[in-house]
C-alpha cells in the first residue's frame, strides 16, 4: 500500500463498520451471557440518566492517552526530539484507524512512513521505535495487572477468584515475556533468515521474498538502534507509557461515574491493563481484535468492579465510543498528511527522499 493506492474512503468505512459490528457482537454476547439477569430498560436506564459532564470529562481523559501515546514514540525515536507532539498525536490516530480497517500491522507500518515522508526520520526507525514502545506500554500494563491482582482489593465473587488469578498470571507473565523478547533483534533476524530468506531468488516469488527478508534485515537494525539509546530515553518512554494507562483507567472511572456506579479504581486499572496486555492474540485481525477485546473488558469489568451487567456494557459502549471518535481523528490526520504514506522500510538517510 502506497499514497497513491491508500483509499480514504474505503479506510474509513471499513474502521467504521468494524467498530459498529464490536458494538453490536459486544452487546449481543452480553445479553446472551448474562440472559438470566440482563435488563434492556437497565440499560437504557443507565445511559439515559448519564451525567454529561462526566462522560465529556470520561472521553477526554482516554482520549488524552493518545497524546501520551505519542510522547512514549517520540521518546524512543532517534532524532525525533523535535516532532510537535499534536501532529503526531494525529499520526498515531490514523494507524488506529487503519488498523480497524485492515489486518495486521498496517496502521504502524502507514505510520512510520507518514514520520518519514514529514519529518525525515526513516521508516524502519519510526516503525522499531514503534513497535517498541508498544511491547513496552504491553510489558507494563502486564504488570500493572499482575501488581493490583496480588496487591489490590478487588471484589471478584469466590467462584471466578481462581479462574482470574490464573488469567491474571497468564496475562502478565505473557506480556512481560513478550516485551522482553522484543529487546532481541538477533532472533527476528535470524527467523527471517530460516525463513523467507531462504525463499529468496529468481521470479516473483523470489524476488518478493528477498524483498521481505531484507526488510525485516533492516527493521532488525533499526530495533538494535533504539535498543542502544541511552537509559534516560526508556524511562522517559516508560513514564509516558505509565501516564497513558493511567489516564485510560482515569477515563473509564470517570465513565462508570457518570452511570452512577463508583466503580473501584483498581479494577477499573486491572480491566484496561488486562484487557489491553489480554488481546495482543487478535492484533493480526481486521480492528485488532476490537471485539475480543471489548468482550475481555466486559468480563473484567464486571468481575473486579461489581458492577451490574447493564453498567458494565453501558461502559464498554462508552469506552467504544471514545474509540469512535478517535477513528474521526485519524481521517483528519491522513488528510493532513496528504492521504498518508504507505508502509515504506527505509534504510538510508535521515533525510526524506519526497519534499514535503
Amino acid at each position: 500500500m502506497t499514497a497513491d493506492e491508500l483509499d480514504l474512503g474505503r479506510a474509513v468505512r471499513g474502521a467504521l463498520l468494524t467498530a459498529l459490528l464490536a458494538l453490536v457482537a459486544v452487546g449481543a454476547g452480553a445479553v446472551v451471557v448474562f440472559r438470566s439477569s440482563f435488563s434492556v430498560d437497565d440499560l437504557q436506564g443507565a445511559l439515559a440518566g448519564a451525567d454529561p459532564g462526566l462522560v465529556v470529562g470520561s472521553i477526554f481523559a482516554m482520549s488524552s492517552g493518545m497524546v501520551f501515546f505519542a510522547l512514549r514514540w517520540r521518546a524512543l525515536m532517534a532524532d525525533g526530539g523535535a516532532i510537535p507532539v499534536t501532529p503526531l498525536t494525529g499520526v498515531v490516530c490514523s494507524a488506529l484507524l487503519l488498523n480497524y480497517a485492515a489486518p495486521g500491522p498496517v496502521g504502524e507500518l502507514a505510520a512510520a512512513g507518514i514520520v518519514q515522508r514529514r519529518w525525515g526520520i526513516p521508516a524502519a526507525v519510526a516503525l522499531a521505535s514503534d513497535l517498541h514502545a508498544r511491547f513496552l506500554g504491553l510489558g507494563l500494563a502486564g504488570v500493572l495487572a499482575g501488581g493490583v491482582w496480588l496487591f489490590g482489593d478487588l471484589p471478584v465473587p469466590a467462584e471466578h477468584d481462581a479462574l482470574m488469578g490464573a488469567a491474571a498470571a497468564a496475562i502478565s507473565l505473557g506480556a512481560v515475556g513478550l516485551a522482553a523478547l522484543s529487546s532481541r533483534p538477533q532472533i527476528l533476524r535470524g527467523l527471517s533468515s530460516a525463513t523467507v530468506g531462504r525463499l529468496a531468488g529468481e521470479g516473483v516469488l523470489g524476488r518478493a521474498a528477498g524483498w521481505l527478508d531484507q526488510a525485516v534485515q533492516h527493521l532488525a537494525d533499526a530495533f538494535r538502534g533504539v535498543i542502544a539509546l541511552p537509559a534516560r530515553a526508556w524511562a522517559s518512554a516508560a513514564m509516558w507509557a505509565l501516564g497513558s494507562h493511567g489516564a485510560v483507567t482515569t477515563g473509564i472511572w470517570l465513565g462508570a461515574l457518570a452511570l452512577g456506579f463508583d466503580a473501584p479504581l483498581g479494577g477499573c486499572l486491572f480491566t484496561y491493563a488486562a484487557s489491553t496486555a489480554g488481546v495482543v492474540a487478535l492484533f493480526a485481525l481486521p480492528g485488532g481484535g476490537q471485539v475480543g477485546w471489548d468482550a475481555l473488558f466486559l468480563a473484567f469489568f464486571v468481575t473486579t468492579t461489581g458492577a451490574s451487567a447493564e453498567v458494565g456494557l453501558a461502559v464498554t459502549l462508552l469506552v467504544r465510543t471514545q474509540q469512535t471518535l478517535l477513528l474521526l481523528a485519524g481521517v483528519g490526520a491522513l488528510v493532513w498528511t496528504g492521504r498518508g504514506t504507505g508502509p515504506q522500510v527505509a534504510s538510508g538517510s535521515s533525510k526524506s527522499e519526497r519534499p514535503t
